[in-house]
């Protein structure tokens, strides 16, 4: 028995179709594609079997078309759902290209995580650009393959961990401005009192020259958390030039910090009799550890908070 345009029509449509409905569905369309030629059979009872088959499976209309019909809903993607995307790839991203930068300029030539964290390359713009947008893509498929994970499993909990809005007083623009003088004074004029070891009758500072020479721009970023302190105590509020010092002062913290992890020496421990050369070099290691752990999360939170503003901003912008 020859095949008719009828099976194939069916077929296709069964290949469609989830497995479990499949064949209910065909056998439900094979009834209705029947009624259909009986019905153009009563209409003119001398039109062609083969004929009367196409006039009805044009009725139905593709088999792509039908099987979603049949058992496809829409795929709807709440608000607060993709507000939480946008937020949580904007700060996944931020993160990522810090820690690929910071390997950069460490001049690191190896994958720290194979397939996941690299440093980008140094020429030429075109590929340093496409690093980028291959950092991007890897966090979005990331992302989005673990919302979909957690929206099958927990759809309530994909909504904004986190109101933008933050509440700003002046109570809390003078306390933040006293901070800032405070750490203004320890990095000017008492760094190495703070950061000293004692050895023998007198305490030494142990902070490479090479950490020491970024203090200027350390000024600088104190400056853009101040100005936002003092815009707040004059305008009595969060206004979008607050929040755009705020962003600024995050972001080139963060961009220090990626420095600081990239010198060549972050400390340096004075020696002494009591402690071997071997010793000696590997308390050196060990305290230029933590302090690299230190910044690269002090970078990564300043990074974190520098996205949360950006998108503040921009909401108080168009507001």
């Amino acid at each position: 028995m020859s095949r008719t345009e009828r099976d194939d029509y069916l077929e296709r449509l069964e290949e469609l179709l989830p497995a479990r409905e499949a064949a209910r569905v065909r056998m439900e369309v094979d009834a209705l594609i029947e009624d259909r030629i009986e019905e153009q059979r009563e209409r003119d009872p001398d039109v062609d079997e083969a004929e009367a088959e196409r006039a009805a499976l044009r009725a139905l209309g593709p088999a792509e078309q039908l099987a979603d019909e049949l058992v496809s809903s829409p795929l709807v993607i709440p608000l607060a759902t993709r507000r939480t995307f946008v937020r949580v790839l904007a700060a996944v991203f931020a993160c990522h290209l810090l820690l690929s930068v910071a390997l950069t300029f460490a001049g690191a030539t190896w994958d720290s995580i194979p397939g996941l964290l690299a440093p980008l390359p140094n020429e030429p713009f075109a590929a340093v650009f496409l690093g980028v947008i291959t950092i991007f893509l890897i966090d979005t498929g990331a992302l989005l393959c673990i919302f979909v994970a957690i929206g099958r499993a927990a759809p309530d909990r994909l909504r904004p961990t986190a109101p933008l809005h933050a509440r700003a007083t002046r109570k809390g623009a003078l306390q933040g401005l006293v901070l800032l003088v405070l750490m203004a004074l320890i990095v000017n004029l008492f760094l190495d009192e703070v950061f000293s070891v004692k050895h023998g009758d007198e305490f030494r500072p142990f902070l490479a020259s090479d950490f020491k020479s970024i203090v200027p721009y350390v000024n600088l970023v104190l400056a853009f958390f101040a100005l936002r302190h003092i815009l707040t105590l004059l305008d009595r509020g969060e206004t979008a030039m607050a929040t755009a010092a705020e962003a600024l002062g995050c972001l080139s913290g963060a961009a220090l910090l990626v420095i600081a992890a990239t010198l060549g020496k972050l400390v340096e421990m004075p020696t002494s009799s009591k402690l071997g050369r071997e010793a000696a070099e590997v308390l050196d290691n060990l305290i230029e550890r933590v302090f690299l752990v230190i910044i690269v999360i002090g970078a990564l939170l300043l990074m974190l908070r520098f996205v949360r503003l950006a998108i503040r901003f921009g909401r108080q912008v168009r507001a």
